[in-house]
């Protein structure tokens, strides 16, 4: 468990203020408390029958098998969280409005992007460190939607790690195959882990940084030499994380409209 501050309201701005003394007012902060994440892998043996007739090292293999599957794990889940539960004022879920990609989801295009600009705008966000986090469809909209429009598309190219090399409408752009689904029809958040059905879109998901956090707690490589009976090596691992919003406000989404 840990405890983040809820920082009180930022104080009000008096403009050509004539009346002392200055109203005095109180500070409040509150407890937001959360529970890390438990990642655990499941136990892998190697026997030592493997190790001696394999021409690779196995054990460091197996390894690195739980460290990356943790990690994908994790940032999936991450993208999750950091998408809103629903459309509200604070947290705006909007749809596309390109042509229908042959499949009833019509397609995400450039101008979808500076509509949600708009509402991180309404909403008075600050302009540095909003993020946007494209789904592969809808970078591959996007690429298209580009090449319609005769625009410049070197500025999307796919840099290391799933960042864009240019920013959009004010946005930092990444694209992440395994973004949250939302229901199309309610704007509202499929559960994580939940099988997506018909009507279902994954969604691309904005955020504004700051007001996101992150958590990281144990990281534990569970490791057994072989025992004269098992005469096997056995592994996994742990670890605690988590990413969350600190309030339910300043994160979007843009999810694909359906073709009547």
């Amino acid at each position: 468990m840990i405890h983040l501050v809820d920082i009180g309201a930022d104080p009000e701005v008096l403009i050509n203020n004539t009346t002392y003394p200055i109203p005095a007012v109180s500070q409040t902060d509150g407890d937001i408390s959360i529970t890390l994440d438990k990642y655990q892998t499941e136990v892998n043996t190697v026997t030592d029958d493997e190790i001696q007739y394999i021409a690779y090292d196995k054990i460091r293999k197996v390894q690195e098998k739980h460290t990356k599957a943790v990690m994908s794990k994790k940032h999936s889940k991450d993208a999750h969280a950091l998408a809103p539960a629903g459309n509200t004022v604070a947290t705006p879920v909007m749809v596309t409005t390109g042509a229908d990609d042959g499949g009833g989801r019509r397609k995400m295009l450039l101008k979808d992007i500076l509509t949600h600009k708009r509402q991180y705008d309404n909403n008075k966000i600050p302009q540095a460190n909003r993020v946007l986090v494209l789904c592969s469809d809808y970078y591959n909209d996007l690429l298209e939607d580009g090449l319609d429009k005769k625009v410049d598309m070197r500025q999307f190219s796919d840099d290391a790690g799933g960042l864009l090399t240019a920013r959009l409408y004010g946005f930092k752009v990444y694209w992440y195959v395994d973004c949250p689904y939302f229901t199309e029809a309610t704007l509202v958040k499929k559960a994580y882990g939940s099988v997506p059905v018909a009507g279902d879109y994954q969604a691309s998901v904005s955020f504004y940084a700051p007001d996101m956090f992150k958590a990281k707690g144990l990281i534990k490589f569970y490791d057994e030499k072989p025992k004269p009976r098992t005469q096997q090596w056995e592994f996994n691992m742990r670890h605690n994380y988590i990413v969350l919003p600190r309030k339910a406000r300043a994160n979007g989404a843009i999810v694909s409209d359906a073709v009547a």
